[in-house]
């Protein structure tokens, strides 16, 4: 079976349409867009070296934040925190044929979410590790050649033991990869 490419050139001049085929895509970054990258630095930075950490960030490190709630069906209810719910991330996706597309969640996806079922201990503000598999279906929204992402249009598949090598190369120092990206963004190395 051969697997769907996605051409985001073929979608650019279109204001809105929808994705012809279902295509299986890597995730290769992941960017917290409603956070200022200032303090998305300093977010990695307690990752990358908790000894540089801004004061401001040590004062309240005895407050716990809930992030899942167990209902009595078993199943899992994400809080409505600020630290998870409010935010908007944006991907950089890669498909098989090497293509890359931005997607943007249009609604919040529970697997870039600390806390949810499906997130993993990463050591870092990220709830998976780059470089899992992502299912977007045909029928996504795609406006400008940018995908948008509902719980409808796509399914988080995890990582594929085919993808390690990948995954090692993208989560390998990924704290000191993504402080460098974010002060050069801001002009500050």
């Amino acid at each position: 079976m051969t697997q769907a490419l996605f051409k985001a050139s073929e979608y650019a001049s279109v204001a809105s349409t929808t994705l012809r085929n279902t295509v299986l895509f890597n995730i290769v970054h992941i960017e917290n867009i409603s956070k200022s990258k200032l303090n998305q630095i300093e977010d990695w930075k307690e990752y990358y070296d908790p000894n540089r950490v801004s004061v401001d960030r040590l004062k309240n490190t005895n407050q716990k934040i809930i992030r899942e709630i167990k209902d009595d069906d078993n199943e899992f209810t994400e809080s409505r925190n600020i630290n998870n719910n409010n935010v908007i991330y944006k991907l950089l996706l890669r498909d098989r044929g090497d293509n890359f597309a931005y997607a943007y969640e249009q609604e919040p996806l529970g697997f870039l979410r600390h806390g949810s079922p499906q997130a993993q201990n990463t050591n870092t503000p990220l709830a998976i590790q780059l470089g899992g598999r992502l299912l977007v279906k045909q029928g996504a929204t795609v406006q400008r050649g940018v995908i948008f992402l509902t719980h409808n249009s796509c399914n988080y598949l995890g990582i594929h033991t085919d993808d390690r090598e990948l995954v090692d190369t993208l989560n390998d120092g990924l704290a000191k990869k993504e402080i460098d990206i974010l002060q050069k963004q801001l002009g500050s190395v």
